[in-house]
């Protein structure tokens, strides 16, 4: 439940804007333009409007009030990455990471951005994963055999059914986490890997 409290939570950085409409925010933030969670909440409508540069200029202010918050790193470096400017979002993940050392949220983010920008942190991976059971890090370690694995080893019904899960479970967390960014085709890929009754507990959860 840890992990899926984490997922839950880095959907909120793109589905903040609740029922607020720009209009409403562009009034308080004439009102008071130093408000950061409003900042941050405008950042997010324009993140999903695809207003990226808007998202990255109200995300950069909200943080220059609000410097310790790291959904708005988040935000930010989700806008670069979309842009392809990986240096600059494989930096705010780092600084979301700073400003909450141990959530799973940024350092995936951190994780999936360096590894596309091709520089190694499978020791910072390592380091992370370090005492914790998040599927998703298992998977990225492989230590979560694949499908064709568990079809062949000596194991007991329960032990097979909980490795299929926990797989199934890193497949569904970091294929939204490439949905998020926008990266469809890894999203798909990575979705695909899901068995279906594993769509009976996540179908809360599907976008």
């Amino acid at each position: 439940m840890d992990v899926l409290k984490s997922f839950l939570i880095v959907l909120l950085v793109v589905a903040s804007a609740g029922a607020e409409s720009l209009s409403d925010l562009n009034g308080l933030l004439t009102r008071d333009p130093h408000n950061a969670p409003a900042l941050y909440r405008r950042a997010s409508l324009y993140f999903r409007k695809g207003n990226l540069d808007a998202a990255i200029l109200d995300a950069s202010r909200s943080l220059s009030n609000r410097p310790d918050r790291p959904q708005a790193y988040l935000l930010r470096g989700h806008a670069y990455w979309k842009m392809g400017r990986l240096e600059a979002a494989c930096q705010d993940f780092a600084w979301a990471r700073q400003a909450d050392p141990e959530a799973l949220s940024p350092f995936l983010f951190y994780y999936l951005c360096k590894r596309e920008a091709g520089e190694p942190v499978q020791d910072e991976l390592k380091k992370f994963a370090k005492g914790r059971d998040d599927p998703a890090l298992l998977m990225l370690l492989n230590r979560i055999p694949p499908q064709a694995y568990l079809s062949t080893v000596q194991m007991t019904e329960t032990d097979r059914a909980h490795l299929a899960s926990a797989e199934a479970q890193a497949h569904f967390i970091i294929g939204h986490y490439y949905r998020l960014l926008g990266r469809e085709k890894i999203a798909k890929a990575e979705l695909a890997g899901l068995m279906p009754v594993d769509f009976i507990w996540a179908r809360d959860l599907r976008w």
